[in-house]
């Protein structure tokens, strides 16, 4: 049921983008951020964190802070949500992402667009499985 619930978001019609997020300036860690925004103006965003140090982190899109985060274990993560009263942007290809300790960066990464369900069959050739886990 998961995955037939993940192409039919695949095949929505909602904006879809991407950050991969790398350390900067010797700082460790990885993480990615989601976004969507789908026909009606809903927007989500998800992150997910891992490697990092301390207890709290801060999500900034463009400059602008957007989110803080509890770390446990070296790992944070959160969503936000436009229909649960999240005050989250319109975002777009290209936008930078970063994750920041104490008002230092320490990962980084820009916005693309994820792929979508028709070019992950092309890229299989349409006949191979495809695995839509996030």
């Amino acid at each position: 049921m998961r995955a037939l619930t993940e192409l039919l978001q695949a095949t929505s019609g909602a904006t879809r983008l991407v950050a991969a997020l790398a350390g900067v300036a010797g700082h460790t860690g990885s993480g990615a951020v989601r976004y969507e925004e789908h026909k009606d103006g809903r927007r989500r965003l998800k992150a997910d964190i891992a490697g990092v140090a301390g207890l709290a982190l801060e999500i900034v899109v463009n400059g602008a802070a957007l989110a803080a985060l509890a770390c446990r274990d070296g790992r944070a993560a959160g969503r936000l949500d436009s229909a649960c009263g999240a005050a989250l942007p319109a975002l777009r290809p290209g936008d930078r992402v970063e994750i920041r300790q104490n008002g230092v960066t320490v990962l980084q990464g820009a916005l693309a667009r994820a792929p979508s369900f028709a070019d992950l069959l092309r890229r299989t050739g349409g006949g191979q499985s495809v695995s839509l886990s996030r």
